[in-house]
């Protein structure tokens, strides 16, 4: 079965290779949102695209919950509009793990799961050796389009997860052993993939946004960088930060203003 990452189309209608529509930390704050909803119950995807402010038949929706799997985060179940959708025990420990150095251990794990990742940032294969010191966006464009099939905007948009990503990345002697990522897959064999253009990261929702109920709204979590859709090219953001909270929030803000533009 193949991988169910997000993948672009050309003119032609050909396709780039797999890769995950969605950075590991915006993959992680959608699994936060959807724990505050659901805890770990499994639930029906049209429950998590409410969590997300979301429609059901979006086809965003299939991309975030693809991207998700693709990391780990998450388990599914069915298919079609009988799919279901379950933080994995990754996903869990990634969120309540308090223990020195676990968190991130966990995020680094996650964040080479998916096949181009891993494969760029090791150098699996025929493929160059990025780590965290890839070539400059020119020719890291030119490699994924003539070396390894990419369209255009595939291209741009695979070196903004890359480079989000990996920064969640700690070299260790894990990043040199195999994954199978067979069992991380989002979507049932034999299901077409969304064939669509790339769009921005962390599109607006396509209908207003309804504010979601969340058992914990009464007590913000710390370094928990929750954002809605406020309209109007604008966007609400609400946490409670620390040192390392600031750093977050840093490495989201060109994300977030993706999302208002």
């Amino acid at each position: 079965m193949p991988e169910d990452d997000v993948v672009a189309t050309n003119s032609k209608r050909e396709r780039s290779p797999s890769f995950p529509y969605l950075d590991l930390e915006t993959c992680i704050d959608l699994m936060k949102r959807l724990y505050g909803a659901a805890k770990m119950n499994e639930v029906r995807q049209a429950d998590a695209a409410e969590a997300w402010d979301m429609k059901p038949k979006s086809g965003s929706l299939l991309r975030y919950v693809a991207a998700m799997g693709q990391f780990g985060l998450i388990e599914t179940s069915g298919g079609g509009d009988q799919r279901r959708i379950k933080i994995s025990s990754t996903g869990r420990r990634i969120l309540e793990d308090d223990r020195p150095g676990v968190r991130e251990e966990l995020k680094s794990e996650a964040a080479l799961k998916p096949t181009m990742v891993r494969g760029l940032y090791l150098g699996d294969g025929d493929m160059p050796t990025w780590g965290k010191d890839r070539p400059s966006d020119s020719i890291a464009e030119s490699s994924l389009k003539f070396d390894m099939g990419f369209g255009a905007e595939a291209a741009r948009r695979f070196l903004t997860v890359y480079d989000a990503t990996i920064k969640c990345v700690i070299d260790s002697e894990y990043a040199k052993e195999p994954i199978d990522n067979a069992v991380e897959e989002a979507l049932e064999s034999g299901e077409s993939e969304p064939e669509v253009k790339v769009e921005p990261m962390l599109s607006q929702p396509q209908e207003p946004a309804q504010a979601v109920s969340h058992p914990e709204a009464s007590e913000t979590a710390l370094n928990d960088i929750d954002y809605q859709n406020a309209g109007k090219g604008k966007i609400k953001i609400s946490a409670v930060l620390d040192a390392e909270g600031l750093d977050m929030l840093e490495k989201k803000i060109a994300a977030f203003r993706m999302l208002i533009n």
